[in-house]
């Protein structure tokens, strides 16, 4: 048995605004853990590293191992010409939905866990002045995941996972203006995936993408930016058939 805490956390810079979708894994026998976790960036960038959630468990090593375990397809990789390439804790959020049901899953049946009420913890924080409590309730509200769901004519394509949601709907646009037209206004949409391939040279994955009959669509963005693309189609196609629902999974 080794009690301790497992956390998610964060990148935030100096306005409280998240960096990107990047998340680490980690862990920490401190009591008293902290919730801006300054001590996790020990070059002193103009950022920090926020806990966004947080476990309490017997087990503290065996979960971080098998929440990286199921994470393995979002881990981040630094390569280098010259040296061996480096296995982070990071992981690069690619669905929001599928990336905390993961945790979830583990969550809920492995022994001896509980999570951890942040708000709660930043309440109680005796360090942190008033304003700063604020800031941070907010800045991790925003974190909060994303459920995307699409309607059309009313009848629900929402899928389990965002990006097969997104999928869906690029594939009944389609369907409405024709492939041809979407592939050249929509980036997201193409016939292979070259340009992904040339726009991320050293980070693309074929994760990055999936192979829907003849084309290939681009899902490695997070549920907010899916909801926005899906928007400036039926704004720019005039979709009025099609309705977009973003709401926050508690």
């Amino acid at each position: 048995m080794e009690k301790g805490f497992v956390y998610v956390a964060r990148l935030i810079d100096y306005n409280n605004k998240f960096v990107g979708n990047y998340f680490k894994i980690g862990k920490t026998q401190q009591q008293q853990y902290k919730i801006r976790e300054t001590q996790l960036n020990s070059t002193h960038l103009p950022m920090d590293v926020i806990f966004v959630r947080v476990f309490e468990t017997d087990y503290m090593t065996s979960l971080e191992n098998i929440l990286h375990s199921c994470l393995v397809d979002y881990r981040c990789e630094k390569s280098y010409p010259n040296r061996k390439s480096i296995i982070t804790e990071w992981f690069d959020e690619l669905d929001e939905e599928e990336f905390h049901y993961r945790i979830d899953k583990v969550i809920n049946f492995f022994p001896g866990t509980k999570e951890i009420n942040i708000v709660n913890e930043i309440n109680r924080d005796n360090q942190t002045s008033n304003i700063e409590k604020q800031e941070l309730i907010e800045a991790i509200g925003t974190s909060n995941r994303k459920k995307l769901e699409v309607f059309w004519n009313e009848e629900d394509i929402t899928e389990k996972f965002a990006y097969l949601t997104f999928i869906n709907a690029l594939i009944k646009i389609s369907e409405i203006v024709g492939p041809e037209t979407l592939k050249d206004d929509c980036w997201y949409f193409s016939s292979n995936d070259q340009k992904y391939v040339d726009t991320f040279p050293k980070s693309y994955k074929t994760s990055f993408t999936r192979n829907v009959g003849e084309f290939v669509i681009f899902v490695a963005i997070n549920n907010t930016n899916k909801a926005k693309v899906i928007n400036d189609l039926i704004k720019k196609y005039n979709l009025t058939q099609m309705k977009v629902v973003l709401s926050d999974l508690k």
